[in-house]
Formats: C-alpha cells, sequence, structure tokens
C-alpha cells in the first residue's frame, strides 16, 4: 500500500515538474516573441516605446530571478538559510537591473533599443533624455500611436 502511494507522489511531481516547466517556456517565448516583434518593425523605422521596452526588462529580470531561486529550491530540501539567502539576493537582483537599464539610459541612440529611465510623451512626439551630467540631451522622435514610434531622431536639444 505504501508502495503504491509512493508511486501516485512520484507521478504528481512529474504532472507538476512538466506544468512548471511549460509555464517557463510559455513566458520565456513571449519575451521573446517580443523581441521578434520589435525586429520586424525595424526594418519600417518604427520600434517600440520606452513604455513597453522598460516594462519588457522589468519582467525579463523577474522571470529569470525567479526561475533560477525555483530551480534552486526544487533540487534542495528546505532550509531557513536558503530563504535568507532568497531574500538578501532581491537587492543584487535589482542592482544588476538598475545598472542594465542606466546604461541603455546614457549610451548615444545607434541602439535600437529605447530602454529610457527618463521619456515623456508630449502631443504625437516621444522625448527621450539621454546622456549623463555634462552630456544630456533630448531626442525627440514621432510617435505613431502610444506604443510605437519612429526611430528616425526628429531634433536633439542640449542641456547646458
Amino acid at each position: 500500500m505504501s508502495k503504491l502511494n509512493l508511486e501516485e507522489t512520484r507521478e504528481e511531481k512529474a504532472k507538476g515538474w512538466k506544468f512548471s516547466k511549460v509555464i517557463w517556456l510559455v513566458l520565456y517565448i513571449l519575451l521573446f516573441i517580443f523581441i521578434l516583434l520589435h525586429f520586424s518593425l525595424s526594418p519600417f523605422g518604427l520600434v517600440f516605446t520606452p513604455l513597453l521596452w522598460n516594462t519588457w526588462l522589468f519582467l525579463l529580470s523577474v522571470v529569470v530571478f525567479c526561475h533560477l531561486w525555483f530551480l534552486f529550491l526544487k533540487n534542495r530540501e528546505f532550509r531557513w538559510f536558503h530563504l535568507i539567502w532568497g531574500i538578501l539576493s532581491v537587492p543584487l537582483a535589482l542592482f544588476i537591473w538598475f545598472a542594465i537599464f542606466f546604461h541603455f539610459s546614457i549610451v548615444k541612440s545607434e541602439n535600437s533599443v529605447p530602454i529610457n529611465m527618463d521619456y515623456g510623451i508630449e502631443g504625437r512626439e516621444v522625448i527621450l533624455r539621454k546622456g549623463y551630467l555634462l552630456g544630456e540631451y533630448d531626442e525627440y522622435h514621432d510617435l505613431v500611436n502610444p506604443y510605437i514610434m519612429k526611430t528616425k531622431v526628429n531634433r536633439v536639444r542640449y542641456i547646458d
């Protein structure tokens, strides 16, 4: 009887593992589809706005962070110091996310990914503030719809 229960729990664990694997796969595929859509817009001179790109970067960071921790905790038995290390790793993950975010915010506009900390929408234009300290400038892009903008920079305003 106990042997039968043991086999049932193994089958349940296997089903749960497969379900978990499918969820992670779907999340990664959805994030990858966003990249494919971005590159399919590129030949037409269009990109997604920073609103979508900032959200995408944050979701990617959360999914990767959670996936790694779920894999780690799934393969080990629970101990309290694992929970403590998990909590302590959150600031490190946020720092890595912020460093990537900051890098994309200060690099010049040759990159096709408009991840930006400081952006605004005024009328039919998206304003991206680039640079750092003495080299700050604003790039003005045309807005096609609330989620898509043109890659061509209309004008640049240097901030003194």
